[in-house]
């Protein structure tokens, strides 16, 4: 089982913000958001806006690549809170617009994201 830390949630989200569509959205670097590794194992991951803090499940990912979608999942949320959204639903149309958008270009499934 892969252990996480906060750095190894950093490089993640660093990964993912070099590419698309990512790189277009002007997220913060992983300097400017704060990382917490949680051993919740009923939630994968939270964005908690008023603290810019991504958490991720321990628990709930034993694969890099379960990690890498969840964190992808909460950039959205990031992207969403950061442009100043009026979609305030938690998984609305705009979410799933953007979250049908990340999928293409990473390969992820919808129904899992």
């Amino acid at each position: 089982m892969l252990c996480w830390d906060v750095e190894t949630l950093a490089k993640g989200y660093d990964i993912l913000r070099s590419t698309m569509p990512f790189r277009r959205w002007g997220l913060p670097p992983s300097s400017d958001v704060v990382f917490q590794v949680s051993r919740d194992e009923t939630t994968d991951g939270k964005f908690i806006a008023a603290d810019r803090k991504i958490i991720i499940s321990q628990k709930a990912h034993h694969r890099l690549e379960s990690m890498l979608r969840t964190m992808a999942h909460e950039m959205v949320h990031l992207y969403i809170w950061r442009k100043g959204s009026k979609d305030r639903a938690e998984h609305g149309a705009e979410f799933k617009k953007l979250a049908r958008l990340v999928c293409k270009h990473h390969g992820f499934e919808e129904a899992t994201f």
